[in-house]
């Protein structure tokens, strides 16, 4: 959906309480009388199509595992706490953002911890993990998954469009959330195995990412 720039002549109430609102809801005064003449016009908008993948993927990333919704304005926080010393806190921030008729999705996991030992050891991981996502997604399709690797940090594009237009929004948040869910339980045993790079833990890192495929319809 293309954006235009109209004129419009409103009351000062109504433009002192859109702003009261738009301020609230963390969005500008034009976004916020967009999306309530759509919402009043049964139109979706980009924004709203993002919000509810974020509310399906919050969904299936708290079901199970002890993920933690932090906020939805924009972006979609799930934080995590890693079972090590000190429980540092594991942060997944997904985006997803209208590109002209497009979308664009990324997903970054990071921990601010401070320390030297544990930054290392998530790097370790963050090298086997996309090792792992090359390894399954290249024998499938041959795509190569796009991520990036720094200190305690993990950014990897998500492909939210089937190549037309972006996949359905009850299935997109399903796929994200089972992401997020996979990762974390992958970055659980890993470091249950004392950080160490055992063959049997990858192998099963390996069989719980293809059974992750299987499962989900949509290719991240």
């Amino acid at each position: 959906m293309q954006k235009r720039m109209y004129s419009l002549i409103l009351m000062d109430e109504v433009v002192r309480a859109a702003d009261k609102l738009a301020h609230k809801r963390g969005t500008s005064r034009s976004n916020l009388i967009n999306q309530v003449l759509a919402e009043y016009l049964s139109l979706t908008t980009p924004e709203m199509r993002i919000e509810d993948i974020f509310r399906r993927a919050s969904a299936v990333a708290e079901g199970e595992n002890s993920l933690q919704l932090l906020t939805s304005s924009g972006m979609l926080q799930i934080k995590s706490v890693l079972n090590y010393r000190y429980n540092p806190a594991i942060r997944y921030t997904i985006e997803i953002s209208p590109d002209g008729e497009h979308y664009s999705g990324v997903i970054r996991v990071l921990s601010r911890t401070q320390s030297k030992p544990l930054l290392s050891q998530l790097n370790v991981f963050f090298e086997i993990w996309a090792q792992i996502e090359h390894y399954c997604l290249s024998s499938e399709n041959g795509r190569k998954p796009d991520y990036e690797i720094s200190a305690g940090r993990y950014r990897r594009v998500l492909c939210v469009e089937d190549g037309r237009e972006i996949h359905d929004s009850h299935r997109l948040g399903e796929a994200i959330g089972a992401y997020v869910q996979l990762f974390d339980s992958a970055l659980e045993l890993f470091f249950s195995a004392d950080n160490s790079v055992d063959m049997e833990i990858y192998q099963q890192m390996i069989g719980d990412y293809k059974a992750f495929l299987n499962n989900t319809a949509i290719r991240l």
